[in-house]
């Protein structure tokens, strides 16, 4: 049976599509986000395709694609993107050609389509820009807080740690040149709830 891993920004609609596929006989799973828990276990138990919803927040569809071709152990896997604003989804395509892009509609055709036509080895995007992680000078060795995210809430590519101590605690940063700095002590990461 072909294995499809679909990615949606919102788990309750990822559950929905892929309670979807798996009604036109395809074995999905639900994913919201690929952080370093996802992208280990796609590694170790590596789907078939990779279904990306632009439906909503397509930015993070795009995102979520691109960090997948990025992965020299994951960027052959097939991408299949569906539905989304057109003007978007040109963007995404103009990054990810050799992707499929598809309705909810021609789904069940377009799936085996992306597996025939699957890249033979790892394809870079082409520029995507600057990622967001970037854009906000956060690197592999920043310390990141992230409050009132959802439960299962992952910055691809950053190591979070689940709760904060007592000894931690943020400050607007009144000396920073815009004025919205933050400054946190001892910060790990954070995920809030």
């Amino acid at each position: 049976m072909t294995r499809v891993l679909v990615i949606h920004r919102d788990p309750a609609e990822a559950a929905e599509r892929a309670s979807r596929l798996r009604m036109l006989g395809f074995e999905a799973a639900a994913y919201m986000s690929l952080g370093a828990r996802g992208f280990r276990g796609i590694r170790q138990d590596p789907p078939h395709a990779v279904l990306i919803d632009l439906t909503r927040l397509p930015s993070y569809g795009k995102l979520m694609g691109v960090l997948l071709r990025q992965q020299k152990s994951l960027g052959s896997i097939p991408l299949v993107f569906v539905e989304g604003d057109p003007e978007k989804t040109a963007q995404v395509r103009a990054i990810l050609p050799d992707a499929v892009y598809s309705t909810w509609a021609k789904v069940e055709t377009a799936i085996p389509r992306a597996i025939r036509q699957a890249p033979r080895e790892a394809t870079p995007p082409r520029d995507a820009g600057t990622p967001l992680l970037t854009k906000l000078g956060i690197g592999e060795a920043s310390r990141v807080a992230v409050l009132h995210a959802p439960e299962e809430f992952e910055l691809p590519g950053v190591r979070t740690q689940k709760q904060v101590g007592e000894a931690e605690r943020f400050d607007a940063a009144a000396d920073s040149p815009d004025g919205v700095g933050i400054r946190a002590s001892g910060l790990q990461g954070v995920r809030g709830g």
